[in-house]
């Protein structure tokens, strides 16, 4: 049996998260986590017919973000309870938040008032349902970025990474191993 949040596997192997469904009514609205466009509708028959011949499969959910309130770091729910205030207007308004016509003014609208670009609402819109539509859904990811304890390796080209030198004309040069052993020596000698 589907039934709101539950996600679904489809043939092409894409996951699409139900978002609402009204069963009277025969209409569902889906939101493809794979390509993570906005989300489109559906009739639950539909939905309920694939499941049965084997087109689409629920699976268990990959994205969902659940922790305990207590574990979560003060900065995080700032972050989280900031951008909530920001879109909680909007993600209430369901059914109409799913069509594209009504979600646009909406969003045009928050936009204004906020201060905030468009673009930038899309995107926790396109968050908040790909994470299961939970108001954890916007604590920030701190541990996927960047790359601790990794190096990174010289361009093939031999091209200078990092940002360009603003005022002069040289490029420097990327730090190879020999680079790294003049580094080490001079943090013994000067640091230890």
């Amino acid at each position: 049996m589907v039934a709101i949040n539950t996600v679904l596997m489809s043939s092409d192997e894409h996951l699409h998260r139900v978002l609402w469904m009204d069963k009277k009514l025969d209409i569902a609205y889906l939101f493809d986590m794979t390509v993570q466009r906005m989300p489109y509708a559906m009739r639950c028959s539909d939905i309920d017919q694939q499941t049965k011949d084997g087109a689409m499969s629920t699976i268990n959910d990959p994205f969902l973000r659940m922790q305990a309130e207590s574990k979560i770091p003060e900065k995080s729910k700032q972050v989280r309870d900031q951008i909530w205030v920001l879109m909680e207007d909007i993600v209430v308004c369901e059914p109409d938040v799913y069509d594209k016509g009504k979600r646009s003014g909406m969003i045009s609208k928050k936009a204004e008032d906020s201060g905030k670009q468009i673009k930038s609402i899309h995107r926790y819109l396109k968050q908040y349902w790909l994470h299961g539509k939970s108001k954890n859904a916007f604590l920030p990811q701190y541990s996927d970025r960047g790359g601790k304890g990794q190096e990174r390796p010289g361009s093939a080209t031999g091209a200078k990474r990092g940002r360009p030198r603003k005022y002069d004309d040289s490029s420097g040069r990327n730090v190879d191993e020999e680079t790294k052993l003049i580094f080490e020596k001079a943090v013994k000698k000067y640091y230890h």
